[in-house]
């Protein structure tokens, strides 16, 4: 059918790549972004056996988010986050002060665009590379088919390969592996703050009637833990770059 043809086309194409230049693992990398939500609402709730009413709390934040770009090698190391923010400048990032292996920024919708792929290109890729030969797989974003971002990854000495559309949940890493495990820590992190506020709130002659969301300072922490966390098992990030046929062995494609 068509998606397995799109999926051997890459295959074929990585293939090709690998054979031409022989990255070692630690150069084959994939880079991806994700949405977080300030609200992350579990499917389940935990209460008292016996209650008739359970009271499903939020910071009614349920459309705000950031974007994490992440990006991860074969070889099963983290690259640092960039984190972004809404905001139309950089005043939007008052008061955060980074954590280590985190960077952030500001976009008026919180999302990629040229200007911060090319921040990215500049300060976490390019200082990773060092301008060695490395190949970058990357989904269809419209970012990261502006043609100042192409020119900023040849100067880095970089190769990109698109993944074919549709076929993300198959072939790239991050998507199939890696931001399920990321996006349930943040989700632990955000009910526990939750609990806490709510005991506090409830503790209090007059409760709020909504729980202020986390911090941007707090978020940054809760993102750093959880790529750190899945950093400490660099097996299950190689594994993810395996079941995805990119860094199996040449012979077996």
């Amino acid at each position: 059918c068509d998606l397995e043809t799109k999926i051997t086309a890459f295959h074929d194409r990585v293939r090709h790549v690998r054979e031409n230049s022989d990255f070692p693992f630690e150069l084959i990398a994939n880079m991806d972004e994700t949405p977080v939500y300030l609200d992350m609402i579990p499917s389940r709730t935990v209460n008292k056996k016996g209650k008739r009413s359970i009271l499903v709390r939020s910071t009614n934040s349920e459309k705000r988010r950031i974007t994490a770009v992440m990006c991860c090698n074969a070889a099963g190391k983290f690259l640092p986050t960039l984190a972004i923010f809404k905001g139309k400048t950089l005043r939007a990032l008052k008061g955060i002060t980074p954590p280590h292996g985190i960077h952030v920024r500001a976009q008026k919708n919180a999302w990629i665009d040229k200007d911060l792929m090319l921040y990215w290109i500049q300060n976490i890729w390019k200082a990773f590379t060092k301008g060695r030969p490395s190949l970058l797989i990357l989904d269809r974003c419209k970012a990261h088919l502006e043609d100042s971002v192409k020119d900023a990854f040849q100067k880095c000495n970089t190769t990109t390969i698109l993944i074919p559309g549709g076929c993300t949940s198959v072939v790239q890493p991050l998507d199939v592996s890696l931001n399920k495990p990321i996006k349930d820590h943040l989700r632990s992190q955000w009910t526990g703050y939750m609990i806490k506020k709510s005991e506090e709130s409830e503790q209090q002659e007059t409760p709020l009637e909504k729980i202020p969301p986390p911090s941007k300072q707090l978020i940054c922490e809760w993102l750093e833990v959880a790529v750190s966390k899945l950093s400490s098992n660099p097996v299950v990030v190689k594994k993810s770059f395996q079941v995805t046929g990119i860094s199996n062995a040449l012979g077996a494609f």
